[in-house]
């Protein structure tokens, strides 16, 4: 630890004594830690920093320990605890041993002094702790398939003390030798600013998180409380990741057949299909809530079609939850949460009322016409229904109805009679601000909104782009101020719409605009650029159009370049998904070509693909070259 934070002084020359995520890189360099397999040579030194990190917390926490038990009165002798267990005593507020003993007497009496703790929902006291924590050595490696640890497990899985007792497990060192694939976990480390803790640490935050969930109110609370089983719940989040030391590309499929022999080691052979299919798909309900049209009824249909039943929708849906939220403290968001509740609802209505192929279809254009028909309602007063029914009927899109309020709608058909070139709309939420733009389909519309957006320092999170059989775009951004990441003030929204108003009728050249904001971008200090982030980009089937994922590094106007190029490219967007992972981008495109077609010629496949990957890394380099 000393030799790491005489290279941090050495690198930062000053007392720099904070190993933030740009030094650590540097550090691993400098103290010359070489790669290990599968693994960056900063994440086998961020490893072996965690590993140390942890030793001397543990010390010093036992030395805190022995301090406070050397000054803390001893309990009087009215405070009558009860008799548990083969040498233990359960008071109200902790789990005692006998006074009589002074180490436990094998790997058995440390499991049933977890399991009590965890059934009667107290903590270890003081003394009992510190044996617990000398008590990790009674484990043998024969004893990971012993059924009577197995049958006390089970016990704790079934408690309302989880996530505490499998962390205090965790401390003594008693989990990772009883699980040793868990023990491959412990201080491993994705050298990425989207994982914040450590994959045992995050496993664990994560089972706090759906346990939690009793205590909170919504549709989260409702599906946890109605879980058949929480133990498939609990297990199936502490095994989600039990394959990513072996490496993390698939580790959703290869960690299937790990958690079945785990699972059959403790003798739940009656979850090992149910929570073998929740770690092969813990990754899906995200990346169809956030790089999909979740209104688009292929986009339902195959995301139901994996459930077998109900209920392991219910599963997924807070494993998805308990995931993200333990990631870091910026990945769980409003807008998320109300993606993937959307989602949810979906498709559980489809799952519960039995639903396949054409019926979906039927489902989804039923509560499509229930939905406009509201908005004819709402409107009747100020629209006259015909105008309504044309308008919704032009955009012909499932997602407008569901994305826009029925007075939002109204507002879209005013502004699109009037003959303003463009008008922009703003609704200020929680932490975010939506700019609707409104104006007439014009070359690189799409383009010229992002770059104007970009300039003004407005970071887009969410696009939905849509048009009118007419050319009438109505395109809407939910977007955070690039410094604050929060909504926009009043002043900002008042020059985007200037702005955008210069750029449609021509006044106001994009590529200036965009310059002035570049070198306004160049004079502030920067995050660093993460170098190993994904530049990729991939073609996925769909029946109507042709998905285009972008996978690339996070910079100033990516959207503005990329739909540029893709304009430039011949390619009209219909719908976009943007979701930006802290420092890397993963946004979806549903594109077809200038007649209306899908692309679906390899070679000509492969020419976007070589061009948009172009546009990538001359951004990619701009970014590296200006925080070097």
């Amino acid at each position: 630890m000393l030799r790491v934070r005489h290279e941090m002084h050495f690198r930062r020359e000053s007392q720099h004594d904070t190993l933030e995520y740009a030094l650590q890189r540097e550090v691993a360099e400098g103290i010359g830690v070489a790669p290990g397999p599968g693994l960056m040579s900063v994440e086998v030194f961020m490893r072996g920093y965690y590993i140390h990190a942890r030793t001397l917390n543990r010390l010093l926490q036992r030395a805190g320990q022995q301090f406070r038990e050397s000054i803390e009165p001893p309990r009087s002798s009215g405070s009558s605890g009860t008799r548990v267990g083969s040498a233990f005593i359960l008071y109200d507020d902790a789990l005692a041993v006998d006074p009589s003993v002074a180490a436990l007497a094998g790997a058995e009496q440390v499991f049933e002094a977890f399991t009590l703790a965890a059934e009667h929902e107290v903590g270890p006291d003081l003394r009992l702790r510190g044996i617990l924590e000398r008590s990790a050595d009674l484990l043998r490696p024969s004893d990971a398939d012993s059924p009577v640890l197995a049958a006390y497990f089970r016990r704790i899985l079934r408690t309302h003390r989880v996530a505490e007792t499998l962390h205090e497990m965790n401390d003594t060192d008693v989990l990772p030798r009883y699980i040793p694939e868990f023990g491959a976990l412990v201080a491993f480390f994705q050298h990425n600013v989207y994982h914040y803790y450590t994959a045992d640490e995050h496993t664990l935050i994560a089972i706090a998180n759906a346990e939690n969930l009793r205590d909170k109110q919504g549709i989260l609370r409702e599906v946890f409380r109605n879980l058949p089983r929480k133990d498939v719940l609990y297990a199936a989040v502490l095994l989600h990741d039990i394959a990513k030391p072996r490496g993390v590309a698939d580790h959703e499929i290869t960690g299937v057949s790990i958690s079945a022999a785990i699972l059959s080691r403790l003798g739940m052979h009656d979850a090992v299909d149910d929570v073998g299919f929740l770690v092969r798909w813990h990754l899906v309900m995200e990346q169809t809530a956030f790089r999909r049209n979740i209104h688009d009824p292929d986009t339902l249909k195959e995301f139901a079609a994996r459930f077998g039943r109900p209920e392991l929708l219910d599963y997924l849906y807070v494993l998805t939850y308990a995931d993200l939220s333990a990631l870091n403290s910026g990945v769980w968001t409003e807008w998320k949460a109300a993606m993937l509740q959307e989602l949810y609802q979906g498709a559980a209505e489809v799952l519960r009322r039995n639903l396949t192929g054409a019926e979906i279809d039927t489902f989804h254009r039923e509560k499509t016409d229930e939905a406009a028909e509201s908005v004819v309602e709402a409107l009747r007063g100020t629209i006259s229904a015909e105008r309504v029914r044309r308008h919704i009927a032009g955009v012909g899109n499932a997602s407008y109805l569901a994305l826009f309020t029925e007075e939002e709608i109204g507002e879209h058909i005013l502004k699109g009679e009037e003959a303003e070139p463009v008008s922009a709309l703003f609704a200020r939420a929680a932490a975010h601000t939506e700019i609707t733009v409104i104006a007439r389909d014009a070359p690189f519309a799409l383009s010229k909104f992002c770059a104007v957006l970009s300039a003004n320092d407005a970071d887009i999170f969410d696009a939905n782009v849509f048009t009118r059989d007419d050319g009438l775009i109505i395109d809407r951004f939910r977007v955070t101020d690039s410094g604050t990441k929060q909504g926009l003030e009043q002043r900002r929204c008042e020059k985007i719409a200037g702005d955008l108003r210069l750029v449609m009728e021509g006044t106001l050249d994009i590529g200036k605009l965009f310059q002035e904001h570049d070198k306004k971008w160049k004079r502030r200090p920067k995050a660093p650029a993460n170098p190993m982030v994904k530049h990729d980009v991939r073609f996925e089937e769909n029946p109507h159009y042709t998905i285009i994922d972008v996978y690339a590094p996070d910079s100033v106007g990516f959207l503005y370049r990329v739909t540029e190029t893709m304009s430039e490219l011949g390619l009209d967007i219909y719908f976009a998904k943007i979701a930006t992972r802290v420092d890397g981008i993963v946004d979806a495109f549903y594109t077809l070509d200038r007649k209306g077609n899908r692309i679906t010629d390899p070679a000509v496949r492969e020419a976007i693909r070589e061009r948009i990957l172009s546009t990538i890394r001359r951004l990619a380099g701009e970014r590296l070259g200006r925080t070097t």
